[in-house]
């Protein structure tokens, strides 16, 4: 099961969540006029007894606006009041706000909703791209899907962040949640870390105009849009991907005009000539292009706000993570797409496919590896390369391919000037370039990185390694009922990691906790000396014990106390 269920007590007479909205508006001199509506259910009109009052709330506790009391004359209840220079939510100012409704009998209170949101002041300009309070930003980011292997799509809500924490720290300042629904856990963590939403009902290759399908999808735009129109990171509401339909599109595109009028619609098109056919050019507010990058203008034509965003793009499906090649290609295409890309300001953004690795029955491709990060979040090249070109902190990341004595150093970093020693000797020294590569002509001790970023220095060391002699188990911070990352790497004798080693590890699990593997036997993939699994830490808080062993090694193990 992929959901959580619950009881709740709700009074008889009470304040249909569901229905509550807040709607924002820029009012004068900087100011947002903010409409309060909600419906009250559970009452005969008019109850002149009731009153609906509003609370506006920062994060800290303050309050910066109120509205009420209003009498409940009518099932649905509208009010309005004034923020004066409100903190805008943007992805470096993720400013969020509380607005609470009570409903209120006399002196009693009888009911209350607190509803999350942000104010948000976004915009696709015709031909210029996206902006945001004035400001035009770059949309870049990734294709999500919410599984891993063992866990399928059933995450925690701390899985769920620490996803979006990834995409932040590499950079990526939009995420396209492909192609279905994802959890409000993940929504939450991009309000709050300041990640640009593309949200999207479940459709792939499948939009019809078949009468049921319209159905279903229209129900799934309401529920959808009633769910999620109160998260400020949405910008884009995603009706279909990779097929269309004109009926089918139209009637999304009114839903979500009715009950979101101020965001955008848009769908993903992968052949253009498949739109124009089905005349379903002109009904997107955005146009979504996947892979046609030899149609960037004729896509910007194809819809009314004259922006692409480029919604699928980078696929390279067998790059699989200790591949050398494999890998190598994955950078490459990246950096060649981006150059197709650029200097076309009507491409507000593009989402790379995808975040990573992901298993799919369709046509047998059990496994498609296009991930940046493997199904486990482990970085590739590919990785590092969009990290460097878009990360904000400081870093030098380093990949030995080839042979261990005789191969090439892929240094990549978002440093302005880096420099390389091999065994303590200068060997080169580079300025801005996210992709460096270095030859080196013969056995090595340590290669160390250096690099400077606005008078910050970071450094990474690669020390040459020998045959693997042991298992290093590690584990994150572990509390009781949550699941957090198992890490694992190959140590030679000397304790340094042999980044050239890749095969399956088994593990297991004693004590109140539960591992969720590769395997129902336990094993776990491992690439470049590195692998990772989940474990669940029982709710009892009590110690436990994980194993880890394979074949010519020093099993591994590691007592965990969660902290509690």
């Amino acid at each position: 099961l992929a959901g959580r269920v619950w009881l709740e007590h709700v009074p008889e007479t009470r304040i249909d969540e569901s229905a509550v909205e807040v709607v924002c508006t820029r009012g004068p001199k900087g100011a947002e006029i903010v409409e309060l509506r909600c419906a009250v259910s559970g009452v005969e009109q008019p109850a002149t007894d009731l009153r609906l009052n509003w609370t506006i709330m920062n994060l800290r506790g303050e309050q910066v606006a109120a509205a009420g009391p209003t009498p409940v004359e009518n099932a649905q209840v509208t009010i309005s009041t004034m923020i004066m220079d409100p903190e805008c939510w943007s992805p470096d100012n993720p400013r969020l706000l509380w607005a609470e409704c009570r409903l209120e009998n006399h002196d009693s209170v009888v009911d209350t909703v607190r509803l999350r949101f942000g104010i948000t002041r976004a915009e696709f300009r015709p031909d210029e791209g996206f902006f945001l309070d004035r400001q035009r930003i770059d949309l870049h980011g990734c294709n999500r899907h919410e599984s891993i292997p063992g866990l399928g799509n059933a995450l925690s809500p701390e899985l769920h962040r620490a996803d979006a924490r990834i995409l932040r720290d590499y950079g990526c300042n939009i995420v396209r949640l492909a192609h279905y629904p994802q959890s409000p856990s993940f929504l939450d963590a991009c309000d709050e870390l300041g990640i640009l939403v593309y949200a999207e009902i479940a459709t792939w290759k499948s939009v019809s105009s078949s009468r049921h399908w319209r159905r279903a999808a229209r129900r799934q735009m309401r529920h959808l849009l009633l769910r999620d129109r109160h998260h400020p990171s949405v910008i884009l509401w995603g009706m279909g991907n990779e097929s269309r339909s004109r009926k089918a599109y139209l009637e999304l595109r009114d839903i979500a005009r009715e009950l979101d009028p101020k965001r955008p619609v848009t769908y993903a098109e992968n052949h253009l000539y498949r739109a124009r056919r089905e005349k379903t050019v002109g009904i997107p507010d955005v146009w979504g292009l996947n892979y046609e990058l030899d149609k960037l203008e004729e896509a910007r034509d194809a819809c009314s706000l004259r922006n692409v965003v480029v919604a699928e793009c980078c696929n390279n499906p067998n790059s699989v993570r200790g591949d050398d090649s494999a890998e190598l290609t994955q950078v490459a295409t990246l950096e060649y797409e981006w150059k197709l890309m650029a200097d076309r300001p009507y491409v507000a953004g593009h989402a790379v496919w995808s975040f990573t690795d992901y298993a799919t029955e369709y046509r047998r491709r059990f496994r498609r590896q296009a991930g940046l990060f493997d199904a486990w979040r482990r970085p590739k090249m590919a990785a590092e390369l969009f990290r460097a070109r878009y990360a904000k902190e400081a870093f030098v990341s380093l990949f030995l391919t080839g042979d261990s004595e005789e191969g090439e150093l892929h240094v990549f970093s978002n440093c302005d000037r880096i420099r390389v020693r091999v065994d303590g000797k200068p060997t080169v020294e580079f300025g801005r370039e996210n992709h460096h590569v270095v030859s080196l002509d013969g056995p090595f001790s340590v290669v160390r990185a250096e690099g400077i970023r606005g008078g910050v220095t970071v450094h990474e060391e690669l020390r040459s390694w020998g045959d693997g002699k042991t298992i290093v188990v590690s584990v994150g911070d572990a509390r009781p009922g949550e699941t957090v990352p198992v890490d694992l790497e190959i140590h030679d004798a000397s304790g340094i990691l042999v980044r050239d080693w890749n095969g399956h590890l088994t593990t297991s699990i004693e004590g109140d906790g539960r591992l969720f593997a590769y395997t129902e036997k336990g094993e776990v993939l491992m690439s470049r000396g590195e692998g990772r699994s989940y474990v669940h830490v029982g709710r009892s808080g009590d110690p436990f014990v994980i194993y880890a062993s394979a074949d010519g090694f020093e099993p591994g193990s590691l007592t965990v106390s969660p902290r509690r």
